[in-house]
């Protein structure tokens, strides 16, 4: 409550380019609890402390925290994967909202610009909502769920879903959904001898 968008910037220390493209910066107040705090989308500058490459620094605009009563009309999963021997997959992942036994998401994240799940990366996806939902539907009458679909297991360090009160753009307000700061060392697989194929979140 004592910041203003003026109050939170990025910028880099040197004079090699930075062109980041999305920017969130959100608190823990437990390992399982998170609040949103600033949030740029689809950004166009680049960052230097070379005047002639870019600015050295770019505000972050304040985003809400959003309710149990927020409308969610899309997901952000934010994935880390854990840095160590064979955590990384080239398998498919899947997430699944189902709420009164009806699919409201169900999307599987297929190859992106990004190092999809490699060893040690981070990695940012949206997801599209096929039926607008609230926090308190998915509380009392849903779940979450996060499915490998192939056999090559995968190890996550850390994960977070938040939903977004907007399709497409900036969002004004996320709402935590799932927050999971340390994994807890268990391994996705469709292979019963590797792990789990599936996991509520």
């Amino acid at each position: 409550d004592t910041l203003a968008d003026c109050s939170v910037r990025i910028g880099t220390r040197g004079d090699d380019g930075w062109a980041p493209q999305h920017i969130l910066l959100f608190g823990h107040t437990t390992r399982e609890s998170v609040v949103p705090i600033a949030m740029e989308t689809d950004l166009t500058r680049w960052l230097s402390t070379d005047a002639s490459e870019g600015a050295l620094t770019v505000p972050l605009r304040l985003v809400g925290h959003g309710g149990s009563d927020t409308v969610i009309h899309r997901l952000l999963l934010l994935v880390r994967t854990a840095d160590e021997d064979d955590a990384g997959t080239d398998s498919l992942i899947q997430l699944q909202v189902t709420i009164n036994g009806q699919l409201h998401v169900s999307h599987a994240i297929t190859d992106t610009p990004q190092d999809d799940l490699e060893q040690g990366l981070s990695n940012w996806y949206e997801l599209p909502v096929q039926t607008p939902f609230t926090r308190a539907d998915l509380d009392l009458h849903g779940q979450m769920e996060l499915e490998i679909l192939g056999s090559d297991a995968w190890l996550p360090d850390s994960l977070y879903v938040f939903g977004l009160d907007t399709p497409t753009g900036r969002p004004t307000k996320l709402v935590p959904l799932a927050a999971k700061r340390v994994w807890g060392g268990l391994w996705l697989s469709r292979d019963p001898d590797e792990g789990s194929k599936k996991v509520s979140l």
